[in-house]
């Protein structure tokens, strides 16, 4: 069985997406799993075990060469064009748009699939769209998925690390946290309370309640706040 899995940007919602790679191995441990991601986030999936092939979006570079030259447009669109070639020489059972916008949909449409499904509604595409404007970002995933016939309700977001990063990672870290993350046993938690858009910033008190609802379920868990100094 062959998959493709398409979710280019952002970050977080990338991340948020490795629970569809840890579902579809459970339910097809030999499937061949092929993902399209934006290079500046590739980083987060690069070293996931269960991705056989990669097909990469660049949409940092292709804003730079248009704020260089509008006839740039062109050359973009070969690239692209170059990539969507590269996708439809293969012949997928099951392809899903874990995105939902117009550029992640382009290539649904164009791959070679038996089966498509979409995050969000799009036109001639089975999708699946949230009754409710609060539901979580994985609540729109597992329903996508669902719509495939992968019950994804007990799987969760997975990273998997290079060993250097690992490394480098230990070692930015207080020692306390290091003892914990050593402990199989040990919960922990980290809260980063800060982001790069101001209106996605929740209170720091927020975060505390947060915490303590937490710490009342896990009593033995330990909390991590990360932030830039200032």
């Amino acid at each position: 069985m062959k998959i493709l899995l398409i979710k280019q940007t952002s970050l977080g919602d990338l991340i948020h997406s490795t629970l569809a790679l840890e579902a579809i191995k459970y339910y097809y441990p030999e499937a061949e799993i092929h993902f399209m991601v934006d290079r500046a986030c590739a980083f987060a999936v690069e070293n996931n075990p269960h991705i056989s092939k990669f097909f990469y979006y660049d949409q940092q570079d292709y804003f730079r060469r248009l704020k260089k030259s509008k006839l740039s447009v062109l050359s973009i669109g070969g690239d692209i064009l170059k990539v969507l070639k590269e996708i439809r020489r293969e012949k997928y059972d099951l392809a899903i748009d874990l995105q939902g916008i117009e550029r992640s949909a382009f290539f649904l449409y164009f791959c070679r699939a038996s089966r498509k499904f979409t995050k969000g509604k799009k036109p001639f595409l089975k999708g699946f769209k949230n009754a409710s404007k609060d539901d979580h970002a994985l609540t729109e995933l597992r329903g996508t998925l669902n719509l495939a016939g992968i019950d994804a309700s007990k799987f969760y977001p997975k990273i998997y690390l290079h060993e250097e990063s690992a490394v480098s990672l230990e070692k930015k870290l207080p020692s306390l946290a290091r003892i914990s993350l050593r402990d199989a046993n040990q919960k922990v938690v980290v809260i980063s309370p800060y982001t790069s858009w101001k209106t996605k910033d929740v209170r720091v008190s927020t975060w505390l309640s947060a915490a303590e609802i937490i710490a009342k379920k896990y009593p033995d868990c330990q909390f991590i706040f990360s932030a830039i100094p200032d």
